[in-house]
């Protein structure tokens, strides 16, 4: 599966190598997705600049997920339901400053 970069939602090229930071307003890009019962997990790599994401359902529900560092990846894990598909997500810095905005209608 092709991954592309996202920034604020649209594609916006590839992914960067792992030891080259992404670019201005790249932040958030999935990686892959499992599917199990009614339930679905996505894997995304985020930008060095981004401290959590601010994740909101279709119906209002609103989490949080913070980046887990793997050498010098960051990814988060995003669950979703069958019955509530349709995710968006906020990413902000450390200062709780709003980078930018996307949707998992665009993975």
């Amino acid at each position: 599966m092709g991954c592309l970069l996202y920034q604020c939602g649209k594609p916006n090229g590839r992914l960067p190598r792992p030891d080259v930071s992404a670019a201005a307003g790249q932040l958030v890009a999935m990686m892959a997705s499992s599917h199990a019962g009614h339930v679905s997990l996505t894997v995304v790599q985020v930008a060095p600049s981004v401290d959590h994401l601010t994740v909101t359902t279709s119906r209002g529900r609103t989490f949080r997920v913070s980046p887990v560092a793997v050498g010098s990846w960051r990814y988060c894990v995003i669950p979703a339901d069958d019955h509530d598909p349709d995710i968006s997500w906020t990413a902000y810095d450390a200062s709780g400053v709003q980078l930018g905005t996307g949707s998992a209608r665009h993975w």
